[in-house]
């Protein structure tokens, strides 16, 4: 179960388990970390709750999921990556959340290339989608530099968001396709 899923140069994810419950915590809880996402969560019991809903998606969505990430060099938890459905619909989105000692060393443009790829190559997408907080411009930067082009400005998960849409075939993407 702690099995690597997926590898970059510098970073692996692996399914997240109850033994995550502290790091998925000390992510959640940060306010700096939820400033464009959700209310920092104070309740580890809630933590627990949504790692459990979490193993129940790898279960209903093979191959898809959130996982949790790491350096490999040590180990370190640094925060998630996903790809799985966007918020009420059938599309399937990227995204990440780290730690904020963790930002700025490009982890985020780096896994999310490698889940683009992922995407494309392993699990037979034709498109996948991302989303930001309209302020969150460096969230914003790693879409582009991944690939994703910004279509429109849509509501999803209650809050207006920048919508991003990456194709297979794209030109940032042939590279993947191989």
């Amino acid at each position: 179960m702690n099995d690597k899923i997926l590898e970059s140069a510098r970073l692996y994810l692996k399914e997240f388990t109850i033994d995550d419950a502290e790091n998925f915590f000390r992510l959640n809880s940060d306010p700096d970390v939820m400033k464009y996402i959700l209310t920092p969560m104070t309740d580890i019991n809630v933590i627990i709750k949504s790692i459990k809903k979490i193993r129940k998606y790898y279960i209903e969505n093979p191959g898809l999921g959130v996982w949790a990430g790491f350096v490999k060099e040590s180990d370190e938890f640094i925060g998630f990556f996903e790809l799985a459905h966007l918020d009420n619909t059938e599309e399937i989105e990227v995204g990440y959340r780290l730690l904020k000692e963790h930002w700025g060393k490009g982890y985020a443009t780096e896994m999310t290339q490698v889940l683009i790829e992922y995407g494309f190559n392993k699990m037979d997408l034709k498109e996948i989608v991302g989303i930001t907080h309209p302020e969150n411009i460096a969230s914003q930067n790693v879409l582009l530099k991944s690939g994703l082009t910004y279509v429109k400005d849509a509501v999803f998960y209650g809050f207006l968001d920048k919508y991003y849409v990456i194709k297979i075939g794209g030109i940032k993407n042939e590279k993947v396709r191989n």
